[in-house]
């Protein structure tokens, strides 16, 4: 199922992403989802999307 290149990159993006919130889950003490954040600044972040149990999205600022 893995062996075309679409499915390999999609499976190596998803692994990333699972190490990166493994990594920085108690730091966020967040339970589930995917966050993705920019800081602009210390008073400001531009929040991207958030997913929760994939099918409710939620902001955080």
């Amino acid at each position: 199922m893995w062996k075309t290149r679409g499915w390999d990159l999609l499976k190596k993006i998803m692994i990333g992403i699972l190490l990166h919130e493994l990594l920085h889950l108690n730091e966020y003490q967040e339970e589930c989802g995917v966050y993705l954040y920019k800081k602009q600044n210390i008073q400001q972040k531009s929040t991207i999307m958030l997913y929760n149990d994939f099918n409710k999205p939620y902001f955080r600022n």
